[in-house]
């Protein structure tokens, strides 16, 4: 399957953002941790089965901040770009994580919105 040159320009500054947000984070916060589970890409069928056999989980957020603070256990971030928004299978991961606890941002689009969510979520701890 071919992604075509504009997939891939959204894709990419989808990345860029992700990558930029994560080194922000660990100036902000370099005691803490941010994680990102690599859920994205296309793989073979039985590459597939095997990251799923080991956890792998179809439509997890792109960030995981696993710090408690006084009203969660847990921050995600779902990033986006231009008018992309979460699919199906992401919304039912945010709405599960969300009646387990965590605090869930959903379809952030821009970094300083990003930063702002973080912010606010980290200050009440």
């Amino acid at each position: 399957m071919r992604i075509s040159h504009h997939k891939f320009r959204e894709l990419q500054s989808e990345y860029d953002f992700q990558i930029k947000l994560v080194e922000w984070f660990y100036i902000q916060y370099p005691r803490e941790h941010v994680v990102h589970v690599p859920n994205e890409g296309k793989r073979t069928v039985q590459f597939g089965r095997k990251l799923k056999r080991m956890g792998m989980l179809k439509g997890f957020p792109d960030l995981l901040v696993p710090i408690p603070n006084k009203n969660y256990c847990g921050l995600v971030m779902e990033l986006k770009k231009g008018n992309n928004k979460s699919e199906s299978d992401q919304k039912n991961i945010q709405d599960y994580l969300e009646s387990k606890g965590f605090k869930v941002c959903r379809d952030v689009k821009k970094f300083d919105q990003a930063v702002e969510l973080i912010k606010q979520y980290m200050a009440n701890r």
